[in-house]
């Protein structure tokens, strides 16, 4: 779950997009409908990036190591590190 802070940059980042998009709006849902997918979209980019990140990181902080096996299972004996 996100921390309340994350969640009031992503609806502000949301707002900003849709005060910039507002000339692109069509008309063909209702601007509710409009608007809550882009704050959807955003939410939804911020956490893959974020999981990005974090797998970036732990690349650095294991190099080497496997988040997963060849199955796709998880692993049952891998190290927990930092950001677990």
């Amino acid at each position: 779950m996100a921390s309340p802070a994350v969640i009031e940059e992503v609806v502000a980042d949301a707002w900003l997009e849709v005060l910039a998009g507002i000339d692109r709006f069509r008309g063909a849902s209702s601007l509710k409908i409009w608007i809550f997918s882009i704050l959807v979209n955003r939410a939804t980019t911020r956490r893959v990036r974020a999981g990005r990140v974090k797998a970036a990181v732990r690349r650095v902080l294991a190099p080497g190591r496997r988040d997963r096996c060849p199955r796709g299972r998880r692993k049952t004996n891998r190290p927990k590190l930092p950001l677990d």
